[in-house]
């Protein structure tokens, strides 16, 4: 049997964290916050203006335009 782990992003850094190490809270907390829609800001991709999700990749100014790098 496999074994599962969970990226973890916080104050104290970044890194893999096994699952069944993790603490009850802990895994409260990652099951909210996999049943809870985000709140991910979408950005243009040329000037990194939040734009709407579900309107492409730029924002109304650079609509047509690609990225130059």
């Amino acid at each position: 049997m496999g074994y599962i782990e969970i990226f973890e992003m916080n104050e104290d850094g970044a890194g893999f964290t096994n699952l069944d190490e993790m603490g009850f809270a802990d895994k409260v907390e990652l099951e909210l916050a996999l049943a809870t829609p985000s709140a991910v800001q979408i950005a243009c991709v040329i000037c990194f203006t939040p734009i709407p999700q579900g309107t492409g990749n730029t924002c109304t100014p650079h609509k047509g335009m690609k990225p130059n790098w």
